[in-house]
């Protein structure tokens, strides 16, 4: 593969991703091991079976729309200490309905980290990319493309995981540039396109993230549930990235 290509385009990197789901994968604990079994991805995106990956409803009725407003009052309360909660709060809305769900208060959680990051370190000032590690249902990712539109995101998570991750963003960005990026090459490729907004990279090939300037770098729990030395290696992506920070 020469140094100017790489799998792009929605249905490029989702067939990529499908085509990588039987395989075994390095990074994955024995936690996920047993998690990643209990359910399967179709090839519309219809998950079916058990996971761990979040809450999700599907329950847009009035009536539950409603219930879940009042029971997230308190959570809402907390986030607006963050001068810009609401613009993430209105986006969260806004993904949750492309998404087909209900905004629980799994969703919620990511609504008031991205907003906790942006108070205290503003996204649109910040150089570099941003760099998910370890996404739920694509739901941090959906709300970084909404609130930094014009810098590249990169997805990182298990091939399972990150496959289901995309097939949520894709519902509510579906017009942005994807490209998949598993060798250094194909990630400086993805890097120099200003048509790609979205890389997605494998966890076992998390490594090619240290060819990208990390501006903002994320991790909501998940970190729990990798190995030891899994963990050490994202810290060393972190350290020595092509970042001037």
């Amino acid at each position: 593969m020469s140094d100017t290509s790489f799998v792009s385009g929605w249905a490029g990197v989702l067939e990529a991703l499908y085509n990588r789901l039987e395989k075994s994968e390095r990074s994955r604990s024995l936690y996920w091991e047993e998690e990643l079994a209990n359910f399967s991805i179709d090839t519309n995106g219809v998950v079916t079976g058990m996971n761990s990956m979040g809450t999700v409803s599907r329950k847009r009725s009035p009536a539950h729309l409603a219930a879940m407003w009042i029971l997230l009052i308190p959570f809402r309360l907390m986030g607006w200490r963050y001068r810009r909660f609401g613009r993430h709060m209105a986006n969260g809305y806004y993904i949750s309905r492309k998404h087909g769900r209900l905004l629980t208060h799994d969703a919620l959680r990511q609504v008031l980290v991205i907003s906790l990051i942006d108070h205290y370190l503003p996204i649109d000032e910040q150089e570099g990319c941003n760099f998910i590690i370890g996404d739920g249902y694509g739901f941090l990712t959906a709300l970084f493309l909404s609130a930094s539109p014009h810098k590249k995101t990169i997805a990182c998570n298990l091939s399972k995981s990150l496959l289901l991750d995309l097939l949520q963003v894709r519902q509510s960005h579906p017009d942005i540039g994807t490209a998949l990026a598993t060798t250094p090459s194909e990630m400086r490729a993805a890097l120099a396109d200003d048509t790609v907004g979205l890389i997605a990279v494998p966890a076992d090939h998390a490594v090619v993230a240290m060819e990208a300037p990390l501006g903002i770098a994320t991790n909501v729990h998940s970190m729990m549930e990798m190995d030891l030395d899994v963990i050490a290696a994202y810290f060393e992506i972190l350290r020595r990235n092509q970042s001037q920070c």
